[in-house]
């Protein structure tokens, strides 16, 4: 059950990463946001995906912008990828 859960979560943040065409593995601190995204928050690995795009405003994408769009989200109770998209 622990290794499943690890490797989603991996899987997921792994995901985030080939989006911005990174090509390494996710930090223990990236991990830990996609966490609180999935398990605290709510958002599906697809609303995480769909919320990728206002990031591309960023120089240098990174999970910690990425926490601030879904933050925004989630204050507005705008948790699935078909509100998001």
């Amino acid at each position: 059950e622990y290794a499943a859960a690890y490797e989603e979560k991996t899987g997921g943040a792994s995901n985030i990463l080939k989006r911005w065409n990174k090509s390494r593995r996710p930090t223990k601190d990236e991990l830990e946001l996609y966490e609180k995204w999935i398990k605290g928050w709510g958002f599906s690995q697809e609303a995480v995906l769909a919320a990728c795009p206002a990031v591309t405003k960023a120089e240098r994408p990174s999970f910690q912008y990425l926490n601030g769009v879904l933050e925004r989200l989630y204050r507005d109770g705008t948790v699935t990828a078909t509100a998001i998209t």
